[in-house]
């Protein structure tokens, strides 16, 4: 039987026609976020728009079976591309991931199979009749009670993902809410007349589906969306992928006051997610930081240094405008400082240390090199000996301080160690050949086990460790000294090594001012040192993957333990002859 036109067909054409140039601008766009389903929605819709037409063009009922089978890919694929896209363009991509979307993207295959085979069961839908009007032919299908399960999962997924649009218009910023505007619009239209179609049939449109003869209005608010709000556009694309990846944590507040986004990084800082604080007063949002908003409640531009929860930010706030040039909220920026807070810290410190630390020895051996220089013809060899004695052991002191310097630069600043089994026995042994001399007239009495269950870690650094302790024990031990080494295994794969003495002991607030750099107790200035010790252990410890700490009291002496990783094996080191030693 031969094509018929009635006019209608250019109004489906010209739909068509609008929605393919629509998909091919998303198409060009692929990189940007959703603009995949974007093509595939607008190529969809370009498909059920053409058969639509060619649906009014065809008067055999044979032929408009195989019409209609064709015009439902078109459907069905609005209606998956729809679901994917909102997914997508809202960020909630995650819950179309296989696993979680088995249902939504099976049941589409399922319900176009009931369609295809509906001609020869009539569950899905079926002729109605062949009737005329206005001169020309057209075949009428009526629906059945499985074609009313898809239109109920059809219409959950348009009308959800419209919803999930309209819901993102409050949490996106300005330029993305225009966008979400015109797509929810450019949707609601051949919903709308799709299901005016359903329920009251032919006497909406006669004998033609007006769902494709919106698409003409379809494609220009997707058109909009593209030229005038820059959808699709790869540059608030990269805007966004900034906004979520930057390690800093930013906030968006309307003119209100009212928080409407804040990246992960502001999460994170402010133990709050997004839809906990969205559409709340920061009070409201954050009141636990209420002195903190009270103080800067009032003020649309700022810079200032906060402390939150252990940790220093620079505060930046910055006021937003309209395209009046009006105030319309401002972003509140937090700059984690930390790190460098700590390092002027140090170098500070440093300063002090190098100032006074090796000011003093050098000192001396300036003042008994110049006496020296004076007195050369009168000295006496006896004198001469002494002044050389006093100008080794100055000089002797500022190497020990300057090697610890270097060795406190090189745990800060190498990158990489290679981690091993520890011979545990073995390091300890070197620790103690080093204190040398140092142990000659104390007579202490020293307790080591006879084996060490074997950690990992980097042997020089953890000799460095015990060198620090054990010199700490005999410095600040009972007269005479009396050390206590031990070591035990202890949950999560790790081993505590501890060195306990016999000196007076520390209070709990000395207690918490060991362990920094360049820092000395009031009660042992008196005592050669510098203060980078326990600092060194404590890097040194840190960088090995442990924890440092002390234990006691005052009156009952002090233990100070590390942590290391248990090795892999987990064995025991070589076990010692002597579990009991006296040096001195």
């Amino acid at each position: 039987m031969p094509l018929q036109f009635p006019p209608i067909v250019l109004f489906y054409a010209l739909g068509a026609g609008g929605a393919l140039y629509v998909a091919w601008l998303c198409w060009r766009a692929r990189p940007a976020r959703g603009a995949f389903w974007c093509a595939l929605l607008m190529l969809s819709g370009a498909l059920w728009a053409f058969t639509a037409g060619l649906a009014a063009m065809v008067s055999d009922e044979l032929l408009a079976h195989w019409v209609n089978r064709l015009q439902y890919v078109g459907v069905m694929g609005v209606v998956y591309a729809w679901g994917a896209f909102t997914l997508v363009y809202s960020y909630y991509e995650r819950w179309a991931c296989a696993a979680r979307s088995f249902i939504w993207r099976l049941s589409p295959s399922f319900f176009y199979t009931l369609m295809f085979t509906s001609q020869w069961h009539g569950a899905f839908h079926e002729v109605a009749a062949v009737r005329q009007a206005n001169g020309y032919t057209f075949v009428d299908f009526e629906t059945r009670t499985l074609f009313w399960f898809w239109a109920f999962y059809a219409y959950s997924i348009l009308v959800g993902g419209s919803a999930l649009l309209a819901l993102s218009i409050l949490r996106f910023p300005r330029l993305y809410r225009g966008q979400a505007r015109l797509l929810v619009a450019g949707i609601t239209l051949p919903l709308v007349l799709n299901v005016l179609f359903l329920v009251f049939g032919t006497q909406i449109s006669g004998p033609y589906d007006p769902t494709s003869l919106s698409y003409p209005l379809t494609g220009l608010f997707f058109w909009l969306a593209i030229t005038r709000y820059r959808f699709l556009d790869i540059v608030p694309v990269a805007h966004d992928l900034v906004f979520r990846a930057v390690q800093s944590g930013v906030l968006v507040l309307d003119s209100g006051g009212k928080v409407i986004d804040m990246n992960p990084a502001a999460e994170v800082i402010l133990n709050k997610p997004l839809r906990g604080a969205q559409g709340k007063t920061m009070l409201q949002a954050f009141p636990h930081y209420a002195d903190l908003i009270a103080r800067f409640r009032d003020y649309q531009m700022l810079r200032d240094e906060i402390f939150v929860d252990g940790r220093f930010y620079e505060l930046q706030l910055m006021p937003m405008t309209n395209r009046a040039g009006e105030p319309s909220g401002r972003i509140v920026m937090l700059y984690d400082i930390t790190s460098q807070k700590h390092a002027l810290q140090e170098l500070d410190a440093y300063a002090r240390s190098v100032a006074h630390d090796l000011k003093t020895p050098l000192g001396v051996v300036q003042s008994y090199s110049q006496l020296l220089e004076l007195g050369r013809t009168s000295l006496d060899a006896q004198t001469v000996a002494d002044y050389l004695t006093l100008i080794r052991r100055n000089a002797q002191k500022m190497t020990t301080i300057i090697d610890s310097l270097l060795l406190l630069a090189s745990v800060r600043n190498q990158n990489e160690v290679e981690l091993r089994s520890l011979d545990m026995g073995q390091v300890f042994s070197d620790a103690l050949l080093r204190l040398g001399q140092a142990q000659e007239k104390s007579k202490t009495h020293l307790v080591s086990p006879a084996s060490w269950p074997t950690a990992q870690g980097y042997a020089p650094w953890v000799e460095e460790i015990w060198v620090n302790y054990l010199s700490n024990a005999l410095k600040y031990g009972g007269t005479p000294p009396i050390i206590e080494v031990g070591a035990a295994p202890l949950p999560e794969n790790k081993v505590r090594y501890w060195v306990k003495d016999n000196g007076s002991g520390l209070s709990e607030v000395d207690q918490k001012k060991l362990f920094t750099e360049f820092g000395r107790l009031q009660q042992h200035l008196h005592l050669e040192g510098h203060g980078l010790g326990l600092s060194i252990v404590q890097r040194i410890v840190h960088r090995l993957g442990g924890e440092v700490g002390v234990e006691g009291a005052q009156g009952v002496g002090s233990t100070f333990y590390f942590t290391l990783p248990t090795a892999p094996n987990g064995a025991s080191s070589a076990e010692h002859d002597q579990p009991y030693q006296v040096l001195g």
